[in-house]
């Protein structure tokens, strides 16, 4: 009898509490709702300035209000993105890149990867230098925040995870 019955409304702040930059569409998908309905408590909830959405694009994804520097909302919804995290940590590990290098080196077509590469950059998280290399703005402060978000947001790492485990090892060819 002492178990509390969560509201949808406190079921979607919650959500959005604990798993920061959810893309709408995803929210109803965790929650087992309808799409109206979280769109009805998103709204009622930002009217009381209790989440706020961040636009990437025509992309919207949802924060707790407060909970984070607009760099770490920009961050955390590329990262969101699995190609786009691709790409960052490609840049990170690897230093500066050509296209072709980002190419081979992420598996992304280059259509993909001309539309991430767009995105990350009017984001201002990479740039292309004059030597034609895609490097990041700021390597220390992304390094320093994937290091945070690694134990604070371990979803965002399950493909990475997935990725290293799928690779087949020398010997099982």
């Amino acid at each position: 009898m002492g178990e509390s019955v969560q509201t949808s409304r406190e079921r979607v702040l919650a959500l959005v509490a604990a798993q920061p930059g959810l893309h709408l569409r995803e929210l109803p998908r965790r929650l087992g709702l309808s799409l109206r309905s979280v769109r009805y408590h998103l709204e009622n909830l930002e009217e009381h300035d209790l989440v706020a959405p961040h636009r990437s694009g025509r992309f919207a994804r949802w924060f707790s209000a407060g909970a984070f520097s607009t760099d770490d909302r920009t961050l955390i919804s590329a990262l969101r993105v699995r190609g786009q995290r691709t790409i960052l940590s490609e840049l990170l590990e690897k230093g500066p890149m050509r296209f072709a290098a980002l190419e081979r080196g992420t598996g992304l077509s280059s259509a993909t990867l001309v539309q991430y590469l767009h995105r990350l950059s009017s984001d201002a998280l990479i740039e292309v230098g004059e030597d034609r290399r895609y490097r990041l703005r700021d390597p220390g402060a992304i390094e320093m925040r994937l290091s945070s978000y690694r134990e604070r947001f371990p979803d965002l790492l399950s493909d990475a995870a997935r990725q290293i485990f799928d690779q087949p090892v020398e010997g099982d060819r």
